[in-house]
């Protein structure tokens, strides 16, 4: 349903931040630059919390572009993420200020960062969703060059692999919108609200041409996510740009693409709907890639020495249970464009697994213009840094799964949810596999504890830390209330 008054706040919302990157840009002062991307998150915060009430009393609300009436779609679950995600990025663009991080003569880039995270987890049609990705891809390439051999070499790869994923969810996306003319539907039905709705586009001669698309855009998902056999590149993206400039990507770009993987993939269960032994095959094939990510992914990390590369195998992992989650809310035939508890319980996973993440590599980030870089070189952080130390940890416990922090009751949700809709083995596996990442997480903060023969305390500002001890808060908050942003994903 079309709703006239949410259109002005939401069109604002989108054109208001690459108008504000290209004033940003223009500006030759940083503390100007800094203080108008101050503003333009703030007028963000303003035109979120109106489309916040406005969709709360009108209910989920279609939204038109030029000529494409289902461009957009707005509901409670993509507003909150949106919410918290301009929250955590805003304390990420505070920290990166107070640290004189070089990421702020970008604070351009990051605002069109933001601007398509926003396009991807609000958008219906796949071909927006598709552009929005790729505004992404530019915004991040931008962000992470440097005049370093690490930082070109990953973005180079990041450039790569995500044009190639660009190219297969293209040509999925356009062998779908084929089929669909070939039934005298426009470009309006290439839209998740009408896909979701069971439209049969595999009857007769198309079934194995939309299996054929549609396992193209799992590839092309898979490799904007870094899913296995497609993730040799995050790795390499968490380690060779500036920290900041990584927690940016993950906070922002991640996220979107995690949530966009979550909406788009769960389509299988309603297009491909009258061959029953072809929805399996696909079922169990997303099933098989999801166990081996997660499996790689935290085995990787666990024996990593580099410590953000440590935690770009845990991105590996965190993609596939993202695609389990996904699959679940398939075999559900939960609807991927209305609020419902599944959906709110995987995008809490997604977001809160982010925040902890991007807090950890912004603080890692910290800790290399020290010297510390390898796991042994945290040995006795406590006792040169306790204040870096103490937020270090607190995010690491989080992403360990451990109470009451947001990552553990993301954690518990996951292995509940699974429980009852895959089978034990799975079930299993998920849960061996938490607690390896557990073991790992853990190691760290051994390591960090343990006392080297010398070791003085150094100077460290409380001021500089104030927007990592802040996100640490929200970790905690929604740790002990996750009911609190279940109902608002939910309302």
């Amino acid at each position: 349903m079309i709703n006239e008054g949410i259109m002005l706040p939401f069109y604002t919302l989108l054109g208001i931040l690459p108008i504000m990157a290209v004033v940003v840009h223009a500006l030759g002062k940083t503390k100007e630059k800094f203080l108008l991307a101050n503003v333009s998150y703030i007028a963000s915060y303003v035109l979120l919390a109106c489309l916040s009430v406005k969709i709360r009393s009108t209910g989920i609300s279609e939204l038109p572009l030029f000529s494409l009436r289902k461009a957009f779609v707005l509901n409670p679950t993509s507003l909150t993420l949106a919410t918290l995600m301009t929250f955590a990025s805003h304390m990420l663009l505070l920290g990166a200020y107070m640290n004189r991080k070089s990421v702020m003569d970008k604070f351009d880039v990051i605002l069109f960062m933001l601007f398509s995270a926003y396009g991807i987890i609000f958008s219906d049609n796949l071909i927006i969703l598709l552009l929005f990705m790729e505004i992404g891809l530019v915004s991040t390439a931008f962000l992470f060059i440097e005049r370093n051999r690490e930082s070109i070499e990953a973005t180079v790869k990041m450039t790569i692999m995500l044009i190639l994923g660009g190219i297969f969810l293209a040509i999925g996306f356009s062998g779908l919108y084929l089929i669909l003319r070939s039934k005298g539907l426009d470009l309006i039905a290439l839209s998740l609200s009408y896909l979701s709705g069971t439209p049969q586009l595999e009857q007769g001669s198309m079934s194995i041409l939309t299996l054929l698309f549609f396992t193209l855009i799992l590839v092309g998902m898979g490799i904007e996510v870094g899913l296995v056999p497609f993730y040799m590149w995050l790795p390499d993206v968490y380690t060779g740009p500036m920290a900041i400039a990584s927690a940016f990507f993950i906070l922002l770009v991640d996220t979107a693409d995690l949530y966009a993987l979550l909406r788009v993939l769960p389509l299988y269960e309603h297009i491909l709907t009258g061959t029953y032994t072809i929805k399996m095959l696909f079922t169990n094939v997303v099933v098989l890639i999801s166990v081996i990510s997660f499996i790689l992914g935290e085995l990787s990390a666990l024996t990593q020495r580099r410590l953000r590369r440590i935690f770009g195998y845990s991105g590996i992992a965190d993609a596939g249970y993202t695609l389990l989650l996904a699959t679940y809310l398939a075999i559900l035939g939960i609807s991927i464009v209305k609020p419902s508890i599944p959906l709110a319980i995987a995008t809490f996973f997604i977001l809160f697994s982010n925040i902890a993440l991007s807090n950890i590599v912004s603080l890692i980030g910290l800790g290399e213009t020290k010297g510390i870089t390898t796991i042994d070189d945290i040995r006795g952080l406590p006792w040169r840094f306790p204040l870096l130390s103490a937020n270090l940890i607190i995010s690491l416990l989080s992403l360990a799964g451990v109470p009451p922090l947001a990552g553990f009751m993301a954690k518990f949700f996951v292995i509940s949810a699974i429980s009852s809709t895959f089978r034990r083995l799975i079930v299993i596996l998920v849960i061996i596999f938490f607690g390896v990442c557990a073991a790992y997480v853990l190691r760290v903060i051994a390591t960090l504890w343990s006392k080297t023969s010398r070791v003085t305390r150094e100077e460290e500002s409380v001021i500089q830390l104030i927007p990592f001890i802040i996100l640490n808060v929200l970790l905690i908050i929604c740790g002990t209330y996750p009911r609190l942003i279940l109902e608002f994903m939910m309302r």
